[in-house]
């Protein structure tokens, strides 16, 4: 049997939920410090421009705080109660982009 096709240890779920939160909670942090920042500096932006870049962030935000309550509640299931998520629900994937690449950076 190869490691493919093998049972993953509780650990080894744990490990990967733990990953997963982890990486939801930087992605929100980032979505919210981003958000606020732009609150702050797009003062030279007309109001038409401000309210759709507004929007955006906001979108953006709010998917990623989405994404960090699901991978909590993944996590706090298995840690808890000992159930094994279904990867159906997962947050959304990884694909080694910055979400916020477009947006300006701390």
């Amino acid at each position: 049997m190869d490691d493919a096709s093998r049972p993953k240890t509780q650990r080894e779920i744990e490990r990967g939920l733990e990953a997963e939160l982890s990486y939801a909670r930087r992605v929100f942090e980032q979505a919210s410090h981003v958000l606020t920042q732009q609150l702050t500096a797009s003062q030279d932006m007309s109001p038409q421009d401000w309210v759709v870049y507004l929007r955006s962030m906001r979108q953006q935000a709010d998917q990623a705080y989405a994404n960090y309550q699901v991978a909590l509640r993944r996590f706090t299931e298995f840690a808890a109660y000992g159930t094994i998520p279904s990867s159906t629900e997962k947050p959304a994937e990884r694909d080694g982009s910055d979400p916020f690449s477009g947006a300006a950076s701390a």
